[in-house]
């Protein structure tokens, strides 16, 4: 490892910041509180392909975590959402979806039949409650409200006012700049990975594209060292299908970060994923993929200027969910993925 490229990264995570922090902390100074919170930010609309109906926990959930969207959220049929969700247009799910978290849609919210909100539901607009759909909490919602046969909730309040969304496009703008600012790097040239590779912890400097050859490995070592990963790719970043990308040696604080700082991110089907990924353009992840996050951190996508797209039965975030508030009296029964306890909605391994 390049003690000098070490130093260089390490300065600009801790950000001015006194004294050691762990992995997280320093993550959290490079893209701010709110950022750091979400699994999946978009500047402007997430959309989620339907989950495979697993037990949560069991593998192939859609997100572990929170998701931010400037506009619109669109979840498929049977997918899951262990955080909260906020819309800055309308909120919509398919069957059987499940949110362990509160549920915020400045315009219309549908929930699908039998899907369920373990915490609360505010919209802007009117809200449709499909069949057998649950919302444990309160539900506020504007103009309207239509509750399908079978429907339980809250006390449901009308006309007041949409919720606030918080905007993290200029912490994806800002973290991006950060990262493609530092200095030091390895210079990697422009095209394709197409054998298996090894990189120890530094700075990588793309300046053109990044395709990694389906089926290829990515190994990271760390070195039993606190180090970081930072690849700085200057147009798109494309993984093939099938690519594993695993960390060697690490520690809990670890982290790995992947930065397109002028184009888009693509997985394809069944790529295994480490780190989190910073998209100036879009982010789409292809069936059963997953992202997650190296050593304590939990894994994200962010796109700064377009969209997420999340495959059919793909994986972002690790299962331990940042901010995730689960609610306590959600009736699980027509839910056999999940159960509940004394401490309220909880994944389903014990």
């Amino acid at each position: 490892m390049n003690p000098t490229r070490h130093l260089l990264l390490t300065a600009f995570l801790l950000a001015a910041a006194s004294g050691a922090q762990a992995g997280n902390d320093r993550l959290e100074t490079l893209l701010g509180p709110t950022l750091f919170e979400q699994a999946v930010f978009a500047n402007t609309y997430v959309s989620a392909g339907a989950g495979d109906g697993l037990p949560i926990g069991a593998g192939h959930e859609t997100v572990y975590g929170n998701i931010l969207a400037n506009s619109y959220v669109a979840l498929g049929a049977s997918s899951r959402v262990t955080g909260s969700i906020q819309s800055g247009s309308d909120l919509t799910t398919g069957s059987s979806a499940i949110i362990l978290g509160n549920a915020s849609a400045v315009g219309a919210t549908t929930l699908g039949a039998s899907s369920a909100v373990s915490g609360n539901l505010r919209s802007g607009d009117a809200v449709t409650l499909g069949a057998s759909a649950q919302v444990v909490g309160t539900v506020h919602y504007g103009s309207a409200i239509t509750n399908e046969a079978g429907v339980t909730s809250g006390a449901q309040f009308s006309d007041t006012p949409p919720p606030v969304v918080a905007d993290a496009h200029q912490g994806v703008v800002d973290a991006q700049s950060r990262l493609d600012a530092m200095t030091g790097g390895t210079l990697l040239a422009t095209g394709d990975i197409a054998a298996d590779t090894t990189f120890t912890p530094g700075v990588y400097d793309v300046p053109g594209l990044l395709s990694v050859t389906a089926g290829t490995t990515i190994t990271l070592d760390a070195q039993g060292q606190d180090g970081e990963f930072v690849f700085n790719v200057e147009t798109y970043l494309v993984f093939g299908a099938g690519v594993d990308v695993v960390v060697e040696n690490g520690t809990a604080n670890t982290r790995v970060l992947w930065n397109a700082t002028g184009g888009y991110v693509s997985l394809g089907a069944n790529a295994d994923i480490i780190g989190t990924i910073l998209a100036h353009e879009y982010v789409s992840t292809g069936a059963d993929s997953t992202v997650i996050g190296a050593g304590d951190s939990y894994g994200a996508v962010y796109s700064a200027t377009s969209y997420v797209s999340i495959g059919a039965g793909a994986t972002i975030g690790n299962d331990s969910p940042v901010g995730a508030t689960p609610g306590p009296d959600l009736d699980y029964s027509p839910y056999p993925h999940v159960y509940a306890d004394s401490d309220g909605l909880r994944s389903g391994h014990q």
